[in-house]
């Protein structure tokens, strides 16, 4: 009799169905402590509080449907019984969410519910005369003691009404189906539910489909469960989880989870986390070539009547590193996705690899072995990122506004518009490498206090050409024009349609020895990126005796260095016609001459650094070993040597101004000017 052939998972056939071996329990035991002792499962207590929150608003939903079914003329019996349901999606409703995490939630109703006018109050002309009083959702929830912090958001691209019930925080979507009630049978996936809605509530609908599929799709969702908490965990502690600014969020985390699962559909929980950084190691993801789409079901087009665009890799070249949802209709969640931070992420991913073997490798070693076992070596996998010790070179992008009301919206707005900003640098060819950093800082102490926010984003120039280094001659600096990509982006922000008077937004480029106090505590111990050989003299930094203004009168359009500061040194934008940033150099050991760059602020004339008057420049009078690498260099070349044939190189190198990215008119250059290597 032929033996029962294995049930298939995905699109492909599993890679392995071997049943789990008693080190790869023991491997889960101590992977599952870590993930404890990390604080990432919530308790008894906060978990009966999450669904007692539930069943409350599902009982204010109710009767808010009700009563606006009733004002529509519809028997109070038939109000009572159309129905609505409240569906939860996101990090709750895969299992996975701990101590303070959100609850994302879709309120269904029937057609004659309608969003804007019944949940938002918008009223239209035509019913501007209808009475609406106590029908409006979110003056219900404002006028309930428990819930607190109501913000209803009806332009957004998925319209929102986010609260704290009970403390705990709620994002509301809605969805009104064309149904005349909503049946106790009702199912979310069934593509008929999609007929003849919009695209806000299809966008809306879309979370709760792509959830629910997931959790279908995968083969054990214990398993699925445990290793999905590790891969967020992993990602928020190496800085790569964040959709908006171009790494994956937990939509996308959550797919690429459930594929490993897919294809080794018996294995533990251990090994299908080693076995997601060794598979997505080597998966095909390429800026240069077509991208291999990751996929938990082939991709449905649905009934075309319905209009709804479908992900297509043809007519999505520049979709890096594709992750397709699995519910119709198919979309990409990472279409955010910039060369930079795909070449980040296959770094960390590289690098979580490298841990994952090292752990099964000790695994099988004796206990007298110097090596490192159970939760410490898991532990490793989530050490935080190095950001601010791995870069020579940061933007510094400060968000703020004069007031609470103008930050709010301003610093959403640009926040959404951060991602736009390595598309131009990536687009003008100045920089081998842009990393932005996920988290933003509401501490700087120069921006007013509650309506400001920073920014950074890592930097690496690209080379010079040996031509141009040959052209300029040892000794000869040489600079990288950045006015352009960095104009363009601000000109794009200020064109907003709602910006006032009173939001402001300034981009400054520092070294890494300049990063200021409030990010000090995140620089690790081994300090910032530098040459590890010979750790010099400080020069003493001169400055000129220029005006120092507030932070009130920085300068809004402006790209300035950063310069050093003290505890009690403010930064000013008068005449620093001859500040210097400060200056490191060592002195020659034997034939070994090592110095080590030197950055100055060039600024011709006396006026405020600007978009319009003034520059930008840093020098270079290192004349390095190319061998000395930072461990961050050293992963990103491990990365890129698997996605392009060109190495990635030591950041102290830059390239040659290009005359195409020149400024015209009155703009003067703003520059990052460096020292030519000698004969290398």
């Amino acid at each position: 009799m032929a033996q029962k052939a294995p049930k298939r998972w995905g699109v492909s056939e599993p890679i392995s169905i071997a049943q789990p071996t008693s080190r790869d329990h023991r491997l889960t035991s101590e992977l599952e402590e870590c993930l404890h002792h990390n604080n990432l499962y919530e308790t008894n207590t906060g978990r009966q509080l999450r669904e007692q929150v539930l069943v409350e608003l599902n009982n204010i939903v109710q009767a808010w449907v009700t009563k606006v079914s009733v004002s529509l003329g519809m028997p109070e019996h038939d109000a009572k019984n159309c129905g609505a349901r409240i569906c939860t999606f996101g990090s709750y409703r895969l299992g996975v969410d701990g101590p303070g995490a959100d609850i994302d939630t879709l309120v269904v109703t029937p057609r004659h519910i309608d969003r804007q006018r019944h949940v938002f109050g918008q009223v239209s002309p035509e019913s501007a005369t209808a009475s609406t009083k106590g029908l409006i959702l979110v003056d219900i929830l404002r006028a309930t003691p428990e819930a607190t912090d109501v913000v209803a958001v009806p332009d957004a691209y998925v319209p929102i009404v986010k609260f704290e019930y009970r403390g705990v925080e709620i994002d509301f979507l809605f969805a009104a189906l064309e149904l005349s009630r909503i049946p106790k049978t009702f199912d979310i996936l069934d593509d008929s539910v999609l007929r003849n809605v919009d695209d806000a509530t299809q966008r809306s609908i879309n979370g709760v489909r792509v959830t629910d599929a997931v959790l279908q799709l995968v083969p054990n969702i214990t398993n699925f469960r445990t290793v999905l908490r590790a891969i967020k965990l992993w990602a928020k502690r190496r800085a790569i989880y964040s959709n908006s600014l171009g790494f994956l969020g937990g939509v996308a985390w959550a797919i690429l989870t459930a594929r490993v699962c897919q294809l080794y559909p018996n294995a533990s929980a251990s090994y299908l986390l080693s076995r997601f950084f060794k598979v997505y190691d080597k998966w095909n993801w390429s800026v240069t070539s077509q991208s291999a789409p990751v996929l938990l079901c082939s991709i449905s087009h649905g009934n075309p009547s319905m209009g709804f665009k479908v992900w297509s890799p043809h007519a999505n070249q520049r979709h890096f590193m594709p992750i397709i949802t699995p519910a119709y209709p198919s979309m990409n969640t990472t279409h955010n996705v910039s060369a930079s931070t795909l070449a980040t992420m296959k770094m960390e991913i590289a690098r979580g690899l490298t841990i994952c073997e090292a752990i099964e490798s000790n695994a099988d070693k004796e206990e007298s072995e110097n090596a490192k076992r159970g939760m410490e070596a898991w532990q490793d996998l989530f050490v935080p990122s190095e950001f601010f010790g791995n870069f020579k070179r940061y933007l510094q992008i400060d968000v703020y506004a004069d007031d609470s009301e103008s930050y709010k919206r301003w610093k959403g707005m640009v926040e959404s518009r951060l991602r736009f900003l390595i598309h131009k640098f990536e687009d003008s060819g100045l920089v081998k490498y842009l990393r932005p950093y996920p988290e933003g800082f509401s501490d700087n102490p120069e921006l007013p206090a509650g309506c400001g926010k920073t920014f950074f984003f890592g930097l690496v120039i690209h080379p010079p050409s040996p031509a141009s280094r040959a052209a300029a001659g040892a000794g000869t600096r040489m600079s990288v024009n950045i006015t352009v990509p960095v104009t363009m982006w601000k000109a794009q922000v200020n064109s907003w349609a709602d910006k006032t008077p009173a939001m402001h937004l300034q981009v400054m480029v520092m070294r890494s020895a300049n990063l200021p106090s409030f990010v000090q505590r995140l620089i690790p111990a081994s300090g910032v990126a530098k040459s590890s050989k010979g750790v010099g003299k400080k020069k003493k930094r001169k400055r000129s005796k220029g005006k120092e203004n507030d932070v009130g009168d920085a300068t809004e359009n402006g790209v300035k260095a950063k310069k050093p500061r003290s505890e009690n040194q403010k930064t000013g934008d008068g005449d620093d016609s001859g500040a210097t940033e400060g200056a490191q150099a060592t002195e020659p050991k034997g034939s070994d001459l090592n110095v080590a760059e030197v950055a100055r602020v060039e600024n011709k004339g006396s006026e405020p650094i600007t978009e319009t008057d003034g520059g930008v420049a840093e020098e270079n009078g290192s004349k390095e070993d190319p061998e000395e690498t930072t461990a961050a260099e050293r992963l990103r070349a491990m990365a890129a040597a698997k996605a392009a044939p060109e190495k990635v190189v030591n950041d102290e190198l830059v390239s040659e101004i290009a005359a195409s990215h020149s400024t015209t008119g009155e703009v003067k250059a703003i520059n990052v000017k460096l020292r030519a290597h000698g004969n290398q």
